[in-house]
């Protein structure tokens, strides 16, 4: 048999590998990403560590509803994607999700420039979806700002139809929906 080598120059990590050069998605839309040649260079509260990862930003100048979700063609790769107020630190964190896809829902986020961290358990391809619309009310219960009122023992029957992933607890995995009494 024969044996080929071929030495190349080093291939340079993608643009947006780290808080240097993030990618801007603050006018939403659909955005094709990869990991491929990304470093771990970050962690957020919800990857178990070795996810390789990529960054992007987003401002926003009024106060706003932004759901974020990443997702990748197979289906075999984890996904995770964390959103905070200051590059790559995560005690900025204000939400993080994991999953095939891995969403975050967040209503009447103040005006400021946030950063969007992806990552993939292993590199590949995948599709990030940003969607920016004005702040809503929610419906009632969906907020703290508009509780449902227990008005005393009983029964109350619940519904999540409509209802958003405000906040997080400390026993889920970031994409869950929440109502407030």
């Amino acid at each position: 048999f024969d044996l080929t080598v071929e030495f190349l120059p080093p291939t340079p990590p993608i643009a947006n590998d780290t808080c240097g050069a993030p990618v801007d998605v603050g006018t939403g839309g659909t955005f094709s990403g990869t990991t491929v040649t990304a470093g771990d260079d970050y962690l957020s509260s919800c990857d178990w560590g070795g996810a390789v990862d990529v960054v992007y930003q987003c401002t926003l100048a009024a106060d706003s509803d932004v759901t974020v979700s990443v997702s990748e063609p197979t289906g075999w790769t984890t996904t995770f994607v964390s959103i905070g107020t200051r590059c790559g630190d995560s005690a900025s964190e204000l939400r993080c999700a994991s999953g095939t896809p891995a969403t975050i829902a967040r209503r009447a986020m103040t005006p400021g420039t946030y950063y969007v961290l992806v990552q993939t358990s292993t590199e590949t391809a995948f599709t990030l979806n940003v969607a920016i619309s004005p702040a809503g009310v929610g419906l009632p219960g969906d907020l703290c700002s508009n509780p449902l009122t227990i008005a005393g023992s009983g029964s109350y029957p619940g519904d999540f139809t409509g209802m958003w992933d405000d906040y997080g607890a400390s026993c889920d995995f970031g994409s869950t929906v929440d109502v407030v009494y």
